[in-house]
């Protein structure tokens, strides 16, 4: 959700709560900025952090020991 506080700067919220694994990539659930264009950079950090912990969250593959 992307708004405009009555003081000017953009705001964009998440609609749901971080995982885990998102708090420890330093996600955040509201970021702000002065403009519009600042906003989408700090959008795309985000989106950047999520997809690193959406890495960390897939279980390492299974390697099987041949004897």
């Amino acid at each position: 959700m992307i708004f405009r506080s009555d003081a000017g700067r953009w705001w964009a919220s998440l609609r749901r709560g971080l995982t885990g694994y998102e708090m420890a990539e330093c996600c955040d659930r509201m970021v702000d900025a002065d403009d519009p264009g600042g906003l989408a950079e700090r959008l795309r950090e985000q989106e950047r952090r999520q997809a690193a912990a959406a890495r960390a969250r897939r279980p390492a593959p299974r390697v099987r020991r041949v004897p």
